[in-house]
């Protein structure tokens, strides 16, 4: 995973999700609103495989986080 994967997928994700060009123009780094918009409004209804991998690492972390929960409440009522 690259740091520039990692941007583009930020990137496509805030497109998608209806983030404001100018906002997310300074985020990334663009000089223009026009060039954020022009990279990441084509990323339409396709996923990316690296936002395959983050969801998936996101999800197993929530896993991960809920047994640690569950073990010390479990230790705790004792």
């Amino acid at each position: 995973m690259t740091f520039h994967s990692l941007r583009r997928t930020y990137g496509s994700l805030m497109a998608e999700n209806g983030a404001d060009a100018a906002f997310t123009m300074a985020q990334i780094g663009h000089k223009t609103p026009g060039m954020t918009l022009g990279i990441y409004t084509d990323v339409g209804n396709h996923q990316h495989p690296l936002m395959n991998s983050l969801e998936a690492s996101c999800e197993a972390r929530k896993r991960h986080i809920a047994a640690q929960i569950r073990l010390r409440t479990t230790v705790n009522a004792r």
